[in-house]
């Protein structure tokens, strides 16, 4: 779920909902100005091309956040285990065809040129940068997309088939080569929101696999794969093809031995056992500065590993980070930073988080209990809940002041945001919530002054939460309860861990749960919140059951104002218009909001990252946010030291 681009005498998508704009013209080739300091005795010797034979005749020329940079250098990070894949892609793996500006406001030509949609949004044609080639100098062209679309997401052995955002019409698109620099995505019914995934970090799993290097391990291309299964003790020729090549969010692609699109090769495979992760530059990288030096400006990037988030801020304190927020980047470790940054050496950059809410607390509305079902389906008792919660006084002693009290809606950030959208049901009104609550029938109360159901039972609600991802939500929990408490309501908090906590929603065997309020940025890229449309949509899970297949025995049909933002979202699906888009997710979030999908506790505040006072090239402020995942978008490629 996504956004759109420009219409131009044929449609252009771009981003969600309110912006629009044309592909960028393309920049002409600068005249490369040297040679890589670090590269030059290997092209000296003949084991590298020279400058101009690696360079792509159509290179990204990408524009320095302050200026040209220099040469050499190590941008030292850190990493949490053995698993932290996704800080990878965010740092180093962000070259998926399309993408988004610096601002997250249209998506722009990468690895892809141009692009035309038809008016149905069904069919996407893409002109691909010529030139291009991967880390071991063999060319990139439409046969490696079309390769990973028909040959491994297309294939009945690949696990899931084709990826949730590149379905349309229950299946993914067909590639078609039209040549070597031209392809085209026909898909079964529109896709109008194409483009915003693409440019996600879930757009580089298209862009990851070099067909020359992967076919080897793929039956369609090699008849002796077998052989290779049994020689390398694999289950099957999906196993080895994934230890081989990789999946996108698994550390197996994070190996020297894959050829890459990337800026930097990894220099030793990313496991459990590594302790330090070292990266080497692409000599055949393809952006350039306006001057026409080849990126990166870094040699290297070292990320030193550890499972102590405590190890990896000490570490930063100390100055042995260049340039990081994820894992570090804490509340509570503002002040910290704050009181350290002359000793450390190093300043803060913003975060704008995606987030519309820090606590997000969703009662199920599709509960197996159909009492329980009827009172937390009720809107009036949701209103009534929300009213009892005293938001400021949670910010103070939860958050430390900061934020403000906020339910369900966009950030105001966003270009979806819409005033009194998000502030809607906040406001502390205890008479008022006693008075919804009794009005629902809920006048009845135990001896301890809890309220009764309508079959005599005590009101009592049971909320999953899991600390180890928000130490926060158990304190906002406690101080819920506590409020919950005043009106009559029993809050009991469940203390679980991931597993068992999505294992019990996915059977919708819960009342409710907290997470963090996804997407007030972004959002018809990740609607969960907004309308049942993932097992993240714990208000309504057997509602998503219903959307997926309607015969499910656990299948509940919607109400009408459910249909009704299902309808809206497939009205976005089939337009490529960015006001069209934008109208339709507009209406889907008022619906949500008024209905209370997510009875939300806080508007995170900005968070913050800290870089080296030598570390340049880093913007003063950026999104944060998966599908704007952060820093990719700002081309780390163009980071330097001073």
């Amino acid at each position: 779920m996504t956004e759109g681009n420009h219409l131009a005498s044929t449609r252009r998508a771009v981003l969600a909902g309110a912006m629009a704009m044309a592909a960028a013209p393309l920049m002409p080739r600068p005249v490369a100005a040297r040679e890589v300091p670090s590269l030059a005795a290997d092209v000296a010797a003949g084991r590298l091309p020279p400058l101009a034979e690696r360079l792509p005749e159509e290179p990204l020329v990408v524009q320095p956040v302050e200026r040209i940079g220099r040469y050499g250098g190590t941008w030292r990070a850190g990493l949490r285990g053995g698993g932290d894949t996704i800080g990878l892609i965010r740092m180093l793996g962000y070259e998926p065809l399309v993408a988004w500006d610096r601002e997250w406001r249209n998506v722009v030509p990468h690895l892809a040129t141009a692009w035309e949609v038809s008016d149905e949004a069904r069919v996407y044609t893409f002109r691909l940068r010529r030139g291009v080639r991967w880390s071991d100098g063999k060319p990139f062209t439409a046969e490696d997309i079309a390769f990973v679309v028909n040959d491994l997401f297309a294939h009945p052995d690949w696990p899931g088939g084709a990826p949730t955002w590149l379905r349309s019409g229950g299946a993914g698109p067909r590639a078609e080569v039209v040549d070597a620099h031209t392809l085209r995505l026909v898909f079964r019914a529109p896709h109008g929101l194409l483009l915003q995934h693409l440019a996600t970090g879930r757009g580089t799993e298209l862009t990851m696999y070099q067909r020359a290097h992967c076919a080897q391990f793929h039956p369609a291309t090699n008849p002796n794969v077998e052989q290779l299964v049994r020689e390398g003790n694999h289950r099957n020729w999906v196993a080895l093809f994934q230890a081989r090549c990789g999946q996108v969010f698994t550390a197996q692609r994070w190996q020297p031995t894959i050829p890459t699109l990337n800026a930097w090769i990894p220099e030793t495979p990313y496991t459990g056992a590594t302790q330090v992760l070292n990266f080497r530059r692409n000599p055949f990288y393809w952006k350039v500065d306006p001057e026409g030096n080849q990126l990166p400006y870094l040699d290297r990037v070292s990320f030193r590993i550890s499972d102590s988030v405590e190890d990896l801020t000490l570490r930063a304190m100390a100055g042995e980070i260049d340039m990081q927020d994820r894992h570090i980047a804490t509340l509570a470790n503002r002040a910290v930073f704050h009181d350290n940054r002359e000793r450390g050496g190093y300043r803060f950059f913003e975060v704008v988080p995606d987030l519309y809410n820090a606590v997000a607390l969703m009662l199920n509305q599709t509960h197996r209990d159909p009492v329980m079902r009827s009172v937390l389906g009720n809107r009036e008792v949701r209103r009534a809940l929300s009213h009892a919660i005293n938001r400021r006084e949670i910010i103070d002693a939860v958050f430390v002041g900061q934020g403000r009290p906020w339910g369900l809606g966009s950030r105001p950030e966003s270009p979806l945001y819409q005033p009194g959208v998000g502030e809607a049901h906040t406001v502390f009104d205890r008479a008022l919530a006693n008075r919804l609550l009794d009005e629902a029938g809920l006048r009845n109360r135990d001896r301890q002054g809890f309220r009764l159901l309508p079959d005599g039972r005590r009101f009592s609600i049971e909320v999953m939460i899991i600390p180890a991802v928000r130490p926060e939500w158990g304190d906002a929990a406690e101080m819920i309860q506590r409020d919950w408490r005043q009106v009559g309501v029993e809050l009991r908090i469940a203390t679980i861990d991931r597993t068992l906590m999505e294992e019990r929603r996915n059977r919708n065997e819960f009342d409710a749960l907290i997470w963090e309020g996804s997407a007030g940025l972004g959002e018809a890229l990740q609607p969960d919140h907004f309308l049942p449309s993932s097992w993240w949509s714990a208000f309504g899970i057997a509602w998503f059951r219903w959307v997926q297949s309607p015969t499910h025995p656990d299948a509940m049909e919607p109400p009408a104002h459910v249909k009704r933002q299902l309808a809206l979202y497939d009205e976005m699906l089939r337009s490529a218009d960015p006001a069209v888009q934008a109208e339709r997710m507009k209406e889907i979030i008022r619906i949500a909001s008024d209905q209370l999908y997510a009875i939300g506790i806080v508007l995170p505040p900005n968070g913050y990252g800290i870089v080296r006072n030598t570390f340049r090239n880093v913007p003063a402020s950026m999104p944060g946010s998966w599908s704007w995942p952060h820093p990719g978008p700002v081309q780390t490629s163009q980071f330097f030291l001073a």
